[in-house]
């Protein structure tokens, strides 16, 4: 035997209010994909994300997700296409959100790793979508609006 490196797992601290995670548990449970239903199941992630709020404390909560976490929840925001108004709304600038992070998890990786764990996706230098992806990372939803992200 013989040691032949490190390898990394890159962990995003991300902030959820109470009504996204509502919302995520809602999507989840009406996906086609059994991999993300399960995710609002008994022990799911989202049953999870859930319990860390008190009736008394809405305050939103740090959570630690990986990639492979971000890009479920993702697809589970696929399902905004079929909600309206507000909720369609949120929906949309969660999952615009949520990408911005999980392409800086990405890049995070390829940092320490040199490589990626999402098939490659992030193999190669900065481009400018990913010089984008930062400039718009702490923009607000209007200002996201007004860029034409959500």
């Amino acid at each position: 035997m013989r040691q032949d490196g490190f390898s990394y797992i890159v962990r995003a601290e991300v902030i959820f209010t109470p009504e996204e995670v509502a919302l995520l548990i809602q999507l989840s449970q009406a996906h086609y994909d059994r991999t993300c239903r399960r995710l609002s199941e008994d022990r799911g992630l989202l049953v999870g994300l859930k319990n860390v709020f008190t009736e008394d404390d809405d305050e939103p909560v740090p959570w630690s997700l990986a990639g492979r976490e971000l890009d479920l929840l993702c697809k589970v925001l696929e399902g905004v296409n079929y909600l309206d108004g507000e909720q369609r709304q949120a929906g949309v600038q969660l999952r615009a959100k949520m990408v911005i992070v999980l392409d800086r998890v990405g890049n995070e990786y390829k940092q320490r790793q040199g490589t990626s764990d999402l098939e490659g996706r992030f193999k190669g230098e900065v481009t400018p979508k990913d010089a984008f992806l930062d400039l718009v990372a702490t923009a607000t939803p209007e200002e996201l609006a007004k860029a034409g992200c959500v």
